[in-house]
């Protein structure tokens, strides 16, 4: 690229152009590109930009149902990638499916073209069309990015064992409640929840007569916070099955990144395109 003197940037207004493009740009990256923007020297680059920005004005003017570029950019994710030993955090899978279903959705609009817009169309020469990245991420996370109780067996027991020891503990304490309550040593509140627990909200002076765990006071010290001693290996039982099913759930991203990771090349491709 040839040099262009700093007084002809002044005089084109560049400083404005970047600006203003600047503040129209979606992503980041994009930005930062905006910041150091100069004006194409070369003819060939400069008539090849033209044509493309022409295919783009007249995709808009003509109002074809262009991918609404609505996305988040996957820098972050591709750095993780690269480490072969690092493992993706659930939210990046997410973002991830997104993307792979806008460039799918991308592509399709200038297959169904045929032979117009070629010049922008060209910009995406790296790229296929897969649906193995959605579908693998489907296969483990739900529609609203969580990860789904089936993504493993394992997984699926271990919830199912934390919802049965949720429900012992739940009846084992509504019935001390309410005996609780007939005996009138119970605070307004009845009860509240501490440390992740369920506990009872005891007049301060009546809890040695409630078995159990006196977790924390009031901040005026007259009410006790009580574990009822019936749940307390219950509760200690739930603690284990919500530490077995994050070493599960990590073992299941951790596939996932692996499975991910083989498409690596494609998702470069799809951080350039966007």
């Amino acid at each position: 690229m040839s040099y262009i003197p700093e007084q002809t940037i002044k005089d084109l207004e560049f400083d404005l152009i970047r600006l203003l493009l600047h503040d129209n740009c979606i992503s980041d990256t994009a930005k930062l590109r905006m910041v150091d923007l100069t004006p194409i020297t070369d003819f060939d680059t400069l008539e090849l930009e033209l044509k493309r920005l022409n295919d783009l004005k007249s995709i808009r003017v003509e109002g074809l149902p262009f991918p609404a570029l609505d996305f988040e950019e996957i820098e972050d994710e591709l750095e993780t990638l690269e480490n072969r030993h690092n493992v993706l955090p659930e939210e990046s899978f997410f973002k991830i499916k997104l993307l792979s279903e806008l460039i799918n959705r991308i592509l399709f609009f200038f297959s169904d073209k045929k032979s117009r817009f070629q010049f922008l169309k060209e910009l995406t020469a790296n790229l296929y069309h897969t649906d193995d990245l959605v579908k693998a991420i489907n296969k483990v996370f739900d529609a609203k990015g969580k990860v789904k109780d089936d993504a493993s067996p394992e997984l699926f027991k271990i919830r199912q064992d934390k919802k049965t020891t949720r429900n012992r503990i739940n009846v084992n304490f509504d019935k001390h409640l309410r005996s609780l309550q007939k005996k009138g040593i119970l605070a307004d509140n009845n009860e509240t929840f501490l440390h992740g627990k369920r506990v009872l909200s005891v007049i301060s002076s009546y809890k040695r007569s409630v078995s159990g765990n006196a977790l924390g006071n009031s901040k005026t010290g007259n009410v006790t916070y009580i574990e009822p001693s019936l749940n307390i290996p219950l509760n200690h039982e739930y603690e284990m099955l919500r530490d077995d099913e994050r070493q599960e759930i990590f073992k299941i991203l951790r596939e996932l990144t692996y499975a991910v990771r083989e498409h690596l090349p494609l998702l470069q491709e799809y951080q350039r395109l966007i």
